[in-house]
């Protein structure tokens, strides 16, 4: 990742380490064009995967898992000042659901998939499912 500047003087620099990018990054990455709401969701699977003895308990640990998550290592995985701030709130516990540990493109074609994480499904959003526990 390469170092970044931000100009906002809401973000203190000193609050800036690597998983906070690397969870920006990936939330812009992976629900960049979505609301507030699927944004805070989405980095809440990866802090709850983290906390899950199922995954890696390391951020690039859980984003480098393989066909996990799309958005890691593409153009579109940097942070922005917004997914900065999202980033940040979860980090400090604010926005956070502790519940859901998968989430899914509506459109995905993966239909075995969705057949077997439907029934868990908690939250249905304008681009995503977000999902409560593990099959």
């Amino acid at each position: 990742m390469l170092p970044i500047t931000i100009q906002n003087s809401l973000i203190k620099s000193q609050e800036i380490n690597e998983d906070v990018i690397n969870l920006a990054a990936i939330i812009n990455a992976e629900c960049g064009i979505c609301d507030s709401l699927e944004q805070y969701l989405t980095g809440s699977v990866v802090l709850n995967r983290m906390d899950s003895d199922k995954y890696p308990d390391s951020m690039i640990g859980v984003l480098e898992e393989p066909n996990q998550f799309d958005g890691y290592n593409t153009p579109s995985f940097r942070p922005t000042v917004a997914t900065l701030n999202v980033a940040l709130n979860l980090l400090h516990g604010k926005g956070r659901d502790t519940t859901i540990i998968y989430f899914y493109a509506r459109d995905s074609p993966n239909k075995i998939f969705k057949k077997n994480i439907n029934k868990f499904v908690k939250y249905k959003l304008k681009y995503h499912n977000y999902a409560t526990c593990e099959n």
